[in-house]
């Protein structure tokens, strides 16, 4: 099982304990059987759809990127011998097949770009005025300075 896999991979790590290959099951079955809502299914119910999660097109790219690399990682000779590792390589390929299709679709249907917030500058300036001493680069206060023609161009 996937978790005798993980059991035996820990193992070999140093600090970590893991318990016994024969009580592994009795802990999950024990677990699954015991939880206050077993097959709760309708969990987030009260949330967003699964669907509403999604990664963007950077994130899916990044994500990509270390399947490659662990993909190659596990794959060299030092791995080759050892089941873990192969099937670490096997879940990464068949992983990056289905990324790389839905990368694939949401490179061909990218999200709509958001409409500029036409009060995005006057959020700014409201947001700065709530912080620290308020607003002491009120334009009047900077323009009797000497400096109004240096700056000028950020109060525009």
């Amino acid at each position: 099982s996937e978790l005798h896999k993980i059991a035996d991979a820990l193992r070999e790590k140093h600090g970590m304990d893991v318990i016994d290959t024969d009580s592994i099951e009795c802990v999950w079955h024990e677990t699954w059987t015991e939880t206050l809502a077993p097959y709760n299914d309708a969990r987030d119910r009260n949330g967003l759809p699964r669907t509403a999660y999604n990664f963007t097109i950077d994130q899916m790219r990044i994500i990509e990127d270390k399947l490659v690399e662990y993909e190659a990682k596990y794959s060299s000779s030092k791995w080759t011998d050892n089941p873990q590792a192969q099937d670490l390589v096997w879940n990464f390929n068949h992983y990056l097949l289905e990324l790389r299709e839905e990368l694939a679709e949401m490179e061909a249907n990218p999200p709509p770009t958001e409409a500029p917030n036409a009060n995005y500058a006057d959020e700014l300036v409201e947001w700065y005025n709530s912080k620290g001493k308020g607003n002491r680069y009120d334009k009047g206060k900077v323009q009797s300075m000497g400096i109004w023609d240096l700056i000028k161009h950020f109060y525009d």
